[in-house]
């Protein structure tokens, strides 16, 4: 519980009022025992080959999509000298994609830089009545990489947790 006040607390200091989680690296355990075991040693993200994590508030790592995707090659996880990415019981994240308003094709404007870059085709672009092809989401096979994400060329697709 201390933990969880604690991140409460350290979220309303920095003006985060929101209960959106930041992304932790992947195969992370539940967020209240990361922040318990984490020592913040770095050695995760020195190891990422993608440069997908990045020291974050508090100096814990969190994964940064904006130019960056994971290839799960489990480098990060191998790193980890004190067990806070030793989840092995799931898939390395419960993540979906989120296109947001800046998406370009929903503005009209052809791009399909999303769909052409994911290998488990999440996204795929369907003819609207309009006439123009918008982006549909199938949250479903996405397995949480964020190839989408880091390469949209403006940063509209969020990668966010889901939630049962």
């Amino acid at each position: 519980m201390k933990s969880q006040a604690s991140l409460s607390r350290r979220r309303f200091l920095r003006g985060r009022f929101n209960h959106e989680q930041t992304v932790r690296p992947p195969w992370s355990i539940n967020e209240a025992a990361f922040l318990d075991t984490c020592t913040r040693c770095t050695e995760c993200i020195e190891r990422c080959p993608n440069d997908l994590l990045k020291q974050g508030s508090g100096g814990f790592p969190e994964a940064d999509f904006s130019s960056a995707f994971c290839s799960f090659c489990g480098e990060c996880q191998q790193a980890c000298p004190v067990g806070a990415l030793s989840d092995s019981s799931n898939s390395p994240w419960a993540l979906k994609p989120v296109i947001g308003e800046s998406c370009l094709a929903t503005a009209g404007v052809y791009c399909r830089t999303c769909a052409e870059t994911c290998d488990y085709e999440v996204i795929e672009f369907r003819l609207r009545v309009n006439g123009m092809a918008e982006p549909d989401v199938n949250p479903d096979l996405c397995r949480g990489c964020g190839e989408c994400s880091s390469s949209c060329p403006v940063i509209a697709i969020e990668l966010k947790q889901r939630h049962p």
